[in-house]
C-alpha cells in the first residue's frame, strides 16, 4: 500500500479518524455518518477545509467534500445509536458528499501511519488550513 504524506496533500483537508467506529464491512451511509460528525472542531478554521479523509486501519478510507459545518444534531443520523443531545451540544458536524473520483484516487487506500505524531489523541488533524 503506498503511504501518504503531507507534503502529499496539495488541498485543504481535515483528517477524521474512526477507530472505533470503523467496521470493514460498513454501509456507505454508515461510514459517511461516521466521518461527519460529531467532532470538537474550531468551526471558523474548519469552514476552511475543502475535503475530509476518513482514516481507520491506518489507512484513508473515504475522501468527502466539505459542504459545510453546523452544530451536531443527533436526529441527522440514521446508523448512529451512539449519539444523544448531551453527546453532540458543543461539537460540530460536516455536511457533505464523497469527492470527486480524481481526488479519491489521489486519497482512498493510501497508508497513513505518520499523518499523526506518536500517541496523538485527538481524532482531527488539519492540513493546508
Amino acid at each position: 500500500m503506498e503511504m501518504l504524506t503531507k507534503q502529499d496533500v496539495t488541498e485543504p483537508v481535515l483528517l477524521i479518524r474512526i477507530p472505533k467506529l470503523f467496521k470493514p464491512a460498513m454501509t456507505e451511509e454508515a461510514l459517511c455518518e461516521a466521518t461527519r460528525g460529531v467532532w470538537k472542531v474550531n468551526p471558523y478554521r474548519a469552514k476552511n477545509a475543502q475535503y475530509a479523509l476518513c482514516i481507520a486501519n491506518n489507512s484513508v478510507q473515504e475522501v468527502y467534500v466539505i459542504e459545510r459545518w453546523n452544530p451536531a444534531d443527533p436526529s441527522n443520523y440514521k446508523t448512529r445509536n451512539d449519539l444523544t443531545t448531551a453527546k453532540c451540544a458543543g461539537r460540530w458536524e460536516f455536511i457533505g458528499q464523497v469527492a470527486p473520483v480524481e481526488i479519491r484516487s489521489k486519497y482512498v487506500n493510501k497508508s497513513t501511519p505518520n499523518m499523526f505524531k506518536k500517541g496523538e489523541a485527538f481524532p482531527i488533524s488539519y492540513i493546508n488550513i
